[in-house]
């Protein structure tokens, strides 16, 4: 979906874009490359939400949403990928694709 206003959250993890109204329920708004990467999206034009253990939702700013598709059996991190919200890599196609730890994302935008 296209990106929502954010309300900016005081004394937030430097990840944590704000808070956004999704689907009439508050969420948390989480940049996913400077979580995951260290480097700050550089526009966010897309939201991906994600639904974790029930009830929960988590938003995630992207730059771009380039498809859905089933991935292809998930193998280990390389070492120099390795991080406590990244589970795995796969492949879609040619596409190499994180697989993201989310509920472990909430826990940490929470702490």
């Amino acid at each position: 979906m296209r990106a929502r206003p954010l309300e900016p959250v005081n004394d937030a993890h430097p990840f944590v874009a704000g808070i956004a109204r999704i689907r009439g329920a508050p969420a948390t708004v989480v940049d996913l490359a400077l979580l995951a990467f260290g480097v700050a999206t550089s526009s966010c034009k897309r939201v991906v939400t994600v639904r974790v253990e029930g009830e929960r939702m988590l938003a995630l700013a992207v730059e771009a949403v380039e498809g859905i598709a089933e991935l292809d059996r998930a193998g280990e991190l390389p070492p120099m990928f390795e991080s406590d919200v990244l589970s795995s890599v796969a492949f879609a196609g040619p596409a190499i694709v994180f697989v993201l730890r989310a509920a472990r994302v909430l826990e940490r935008a929470s702490a």
